[in-house]
């Protein structure tokens, strides 16, 4: 490890693991510099990029010493003034420098950890409270998709929906906080033992506190929302078969679940009297899902779930119209991020379940990682059966 005069860190591979070291002797506005060989830093820079857990794993290593990835750049041996390329563990064996990066490290801001937040709820006239759950802490009300956000996940959406609007009329609906809707024999057929074995069980103790104190900014961490009672499903638990059974919960109580997926409000969409045939009834919103986290799953996601109503003897030509165009904006939001390879062929292609009539919406995976063998699937095409009100008409 070199220390150069303008506060400027010099660090070699082996002294990676050492960044709480460098932090206490860098200077309030010096850098970090981390010169490994190609492929060595574990992060998308790296040209390939092996897989995380045969890397340096730099960003995680200097993270413990409260160091932030700033740069990152080519090295260039020039570059370094006294640099000496002395070999492999001393041996005659010189390392590779060609592709080799040079990572730049910060100082990043103080991280205080997130609390669990106390969320209360009003059920007809009656409050009641619960924590949030220890692993979506920081994950719920984040407001990705309201309206002042400039989140990335809000921007793929709006160029989703409006390139969408091109070919179909839209309506939006609102979506409301993300709760387990009301059970009804509607709601149950989209409500299956895999919804159920993922969902966040919550329990509701009665909360008897002054609303009027908690609600007038004398506590951060505490949340109120108004939800009335016909949209949750209370008293019900998932039993030990998968099955919903009747909670024995005692006097105060109540026990909810955040919703896993949008498709929990697929018939109350359908079911009002002014459904717009022909039209997309689109409906945006975050959903919570036990599972184990990797890159591409996570406990808190968005999603968007789009309907469409359509005339039974039209049915074969709009579904087809539907994915036609939603596999074209699909490709084309996908490859206007991904490196040049990648755009030589489609992207997204639309898998035929075992029903004859739902589609798996996938992705190929290699397009984003060298090691993903397997499809991402990021969506479904689901074909319901026909309205109790609307029965002229199938919806998709």
């Amino acid at each position: 490890m070199f220390l150069l005069p303008e506060g400027v860190l010099i660090q070699t591979p082996r002294d990676t693991r050492n960044n709480s070291s460098c932090a206490d002797v860098l200077a309030e506005e010096g850098e970090v510099h981390v010169a490994l060989c190609r492929g060595q830093g574990g992060t998308p820079a790296d040209k390939p990029q092996r897989e995380w857990h045969n890397s340096w794993q730099v960003v995680a290593m200097a993270a413990l010493g409260g160091l932030i990835l700033s740069d990152v750049y080519p090295f260039s041996c020039k570059a370094v003034a006294g640099y000496k390329c002395t070999g492999y563990r001393s041996q005659d064996k010189s390392f590779h420098v060609e592709g080799a990066l040079n990572h730049i490290f910060t100082r990043s801001l103080p991280f205080e950890g997130s609390q669990p937040r106390i969320f209360r709820i009003k059920l007809g006239n009656q409050w009641f409270s619960f924590p949030e759950p220890e692993a979506l802490v920081g994950k719920l009300n984040r407001g990705f998709l309201e309206a002042p956000s400039c989140h990335p996940i809000k921007t793929i959406n709006e160029k989703l929906i409006a390139e969408l609007g091109k070919v179909f009329p839209l309506k939006r609906l609102k979506c409301s906080y993300p709760l387990l809707p009301q059970e009804g024999t509607s709601v149950l057929p989209f409500w299956n033992c895999d919804f159920l074995s993922a969902a966040f069980w919550i329990s509701l103790h009665e909360d008897n506190s002054n609303s009027e104190s908690l609600t007038g900014g004398t506590s951060q961490d505490v949340e109120d929302f108004l939800v009335s009672f016909s949209e949750l499903s209370l008293l019900k638990n998932p039993g030990r078969d998968g099955k919903e059974e009747a909670c024995e919960g005692t006097c105060g109580q109540a026990k909810i679940c955040l919703r896993p997926s949008l498709l929990v409000h697929v018939q109350d969409v359908i079911e009002v009297p002014d459904f717009l045939s022909g039209s997309l009834h689109i409906l945006s919103g975050p959903v919570f899902q036990k599972c184990h986290i990797l890159p591409f799953t996570m406990p808190a996601f968005h999603e968007t779930l789009f309907i469409l109503g359509v005339n039974q003897n039209l049915k074969d030509g709009c579904l087809q119209s539907l994915l036609d165009h939603l596999k074209g904006i699909l490709d084309s939001l996908l490859t206007q991020t991904l490196p040049e390879s990648s755009k030589l062929s489609s992207l997204v292609k639309f898998v035929l379940q075992s029903n004859g009539k739902d589609y798996m919406i996938r992705v190929k995976t290699h397009n984003f990682s060298p090691d993903c063998t397997e499809d991402l699937i990021i969506g479904s095409v689901i074909t319901s059966a026909t309205s109790v009100i609307h029965k002229d008409q199938c919806f998709v």
